[in-house]
């Protein structure tokens, strides 16, 4: 239960940063705050530029202790994305210039995202690497709406392309959110596309300690007014019904006893509009209300992943027409406890910048001719191969992420102790040399496994088939890609049904790795 609470904390301590970022500021000397916000959505077209940048401040001591996976997460600790030049050539499509400094490396690269996909080609590619929107909605690739009617989700994200259909509900919310204690507003004349332009300058400054109250002020607002809420709910009140619908389809429960008459009931509620707006709006107040009870009970758990030196920096940089031009964000998340975590705090920073607006722009497409569809992978392999080896995103992936790193634990235990229960799965020592059952090392090493019956041998192939091995049953010679002769330390044996190889001389011969732990009995073997 103690898991779960801090669980919660830490998502509602993100939660309230996040609708802090927002900011719904009234009006503060000749600024107003909201009408600037609200001014992105008259956006459709604009050229601009920014940086996105996380740090992470480790403790050393704690990162000595982490294990392997201290050297990815030291490597890590400073990234870095760079947009040189951002197109907006519609709400739909843009085109993106810039790089990401990650791991000591620099990898330039340009992006396009239109109706149909996003395209990205990175500075080493052989072929753009191509995404659909389809699978850009569904990143699982599992076909999570499978047998759902989504016509109204695909409605929705027609009607989302344009901005004024989100704007009533982004209104709706900012005009809730309360205003921070601290702000400031200076005005004098900025840097734009190397252009000085006069701007108001307006800054808020939270500490870790003030956010929660904020949100539970937003909450309290939401609830106020009933008005206002049932304007948004008739607004959207034909994606809301689509969705219920979509999950609960005409005859859904029938054989369910109450819950179906229940499922039923609601279907039928909401086939008329203005008593399901009613119905909804009350189901949304009492989410608010088990949301503020929440808040009340678990925000101690908030306060502490917040910390005393947590804090939320956000400028915003408006022209005399209320636009924004230019914005920033300085976030520092530092847990007063990390229960021994080697991370101490983490720091996002951001800062864009725009011009041309609603001006004429032209995005640089990316022809998907030849790309490599992204969703049709069947592991990280075919994107390396897309990939110059020399390029700093190749390294990037194979060196420092090592995503074709595949690893397998095995337990070791006394010959005599290997029987049918264990046999298949564990390894056993014989005489000081390790031995494991073949297919189990296939399966983790994600190899290739042929046996062959009439000889009695197994070929263990590699992943892409860059290295084959050919074992047989009491013999201590393997093939080696079909040539070479190993000599093994111990002849390849069936035991209990399983056969049995040497796992030092097959390890070498396959460029794998292996550690000894002795706490436990077992080894990690590694293969890259």
């Amino acid at each position: 239960m103690r898991r779960s609470t801090k669980r919660f904390g830490i998502v509602l301590a993100l939660f309230s940063m996040m609708a802090a970022i927002i900011g719904g500021c009234q009006a503060i000397g000749s600024v107003d705050l909201n009408k600037a916000l609200l001014s992105s959505f008259d956006m459709k077209t604009m050229e601009g530029k920014g940086t996105v940048e996380v740090s992470l401040d480790l403790d050393q001591a704690a990162l000595e202790e982490a294990g392997p996976d201290s050297a990815q997460l030291a490597a890590f600790s400073q990234i870095k994305l760079n947009f040189d030049h951002i197109k907006q050539e519609n709400t739909q499509t843009a085109s993106v210039k810039g790089s990401l400094e990650v791991a000591k490396k620099t990898i330039p690269f340009t992006a396009y995202i239109s109706p149909e996909a996003l395209s990205v080609l990175p500075e080493g590619a052989t072929k753009p690497l191509t995404l659909s929107t389809q699978n850009l909605a569904d990143p699982t690739g599992e076909g999570l709406y499978d047998g759902l009617d989504m016509a109204w989700l695909t409605d929705f994200q027609k009607k989302s392309a344009d901005p004024n259909y989100i704007k009533p509900l982004y209104e709706y919310l900012l005009g809730k959110l309360p205003n921070p204690s601290n702000l400031k507003l200076e005005s004098g004349n900025e840097t734009i596309n190397g252009q000085s332009v006069y701007l108001h300058h307006v800054r808020a400054e939270l500490a870790g300690k003030d956010i929660l109250p904020l949100l539970r002020t937003f909450i309290l607002n939401l609830m106020k007014d009933d008005q206002a809420m049932k304007a948004v709910i008739a607004q959207y009140y034909d994606v809301i019904q689509g969705a219920v619908n979509s999950f609960i389809p005409a005859g859904a429960g029938d054989d369910m006893g109450e819950l179906g008459s229940a499922l039923a009931a609601v279907r039928s509620i909401l086939e008329n509009k203005e008593e399901g707006v009613e119905v909804v709006q009350t189901e949304a107040k009492q989410l608010l209300v088990i949301l503020l009870v929440l808040l009340d009970s678990e925000g101690t758990e908030a306060v502490k992943f917040l910390g005393d030196q947590s804090s939320l920096t956000a400028d915003l940089y408006v022209d005399s027409s209320m636009k924004v031009r230019k914005s920033g964000i300085n976030l520092l998340l530092a847990p007063s406890e990390t229960d021994g975590s080697p991370v101490k705090s983490i720091r996002v920073k951001s800062s864009f910048e725009n011009w041309n607006v609603n001006g004429t722009v032209k995005s640089d497409a990316i022809s998907t001719a030849g790309a490599l569809d992204l969703a049709k992978l069947e592991g990280p392999e075919g994107l390396l191969e897309a990939l110059k080896a020399d390029s700093a995103l190749y390294k990037l992936l194979k060196d420092d992420l090592h995503v074709t790193r595949k690893t397998g634990y095995f337990y070791v235990l006394p010959k005599e102790e290997l029987d049918e229960y264990t046999a298949g799965w564990a390894a056993y020592n014989d005489s000081g040399v390790t031995m494991v059952p073949a297919r189990s090392l296939a399966a983790n090493l994600d190899m290739d496994l042929a046996w062959d019956e009439a000889s009695q041998s197994v070929a263990l192939t590699t992943a892409g088939g860059k290295t084959s091995i050919r074992l047989t049953a009491g013999s201590s010679k393997a093939a080696v890609n079909g040539a070479a002769e190993l000599s093994l330390e111990r002849p390849a044996v069936v035991e209990q049904g399983a056969l049995y190889v040497p796992l030092r001389s097959v390890s070498e011969a396959l460029g794998a790795q292996i550690q000894w732990h002795a706490d436990s009995s077992s080894i990690l073997v590694t293969l890259d």
